[in-house]
């Protein structure tokens, strides 16, 4: 007779993004326990951040555990229009992503709403250099996004490591 029943890993949701559909070939090990996700995209960001997912004995269940949800909107400007075929891929292609919910675009700017516990507008950006090919925009513009590619990471690095004293920034 066993104590405890062993927890089939299709129990488990992704620790990411929630999905029942884990795979079984992605999964990392993080303080002793074999996490399992439904995409690459929900492993890199675990990777990136373990503590926003799974908690920790001393600070207790995670914010991601808790049921927090951060959500952004961003307007990514293109330096030209694009033609409606490459913006059909982009929005195929961003459509897909974690975290992502909702999309709007015009042939000069692209705004996206994302929860920031799944997805980062960085990793967005990256998806759409992938499809479209390197975003070109003003100094200016550079520098915004580069600004808030920075805060998100704080922001991130901040709610994976809670402390009494606040946040690590």
């Amino acid at each position: 007779m066993s104590r405890v029943s062993p927890f089939a890993k299709e129990d488990r949701p992704c620790p990411v993004c929630g999905m029942k559909a884990v795979h079984e070939a992605l999964w990392r090990a993080h303080l002793g326990i074999k996490h399992y996700f439904c995409s690459q995209q929900c492993v890199d960001r675990f990777i990136a951040h373990p503590g926003l997912y799974t908690g920790h004995p001393k600070t207790g269940p995670s914010e991601k555990q808790k049921g927090r949800v951060q959500i952004k909107r961003h307007k990514i400007l293109f330096s030209e229009p694009i033609s409606t075929q490459s913006m059909a891929e982009i929005l195929e292609a961003v459509r897909v992503m974690m975290g992502v919910k909702s999309l709007n675009a015009h042939r000069e700017a692209f705004y996206v709403t994302y929860d920031l516990m799944e997805v980062s507008l960085e990793d967005i950006e990256k998806t759409i250099e992938l499809t479209l090919g390197k975003i070109h925009s003003p100094m200016i513009e550079q520098v915004k996004r580069g600004w808030i590619h920075y805060t998100e990471e704080c922001e991130l690095e901040n709610l994976a490591h809670p402390s009494k004293e606040g946040g690590c920034h």
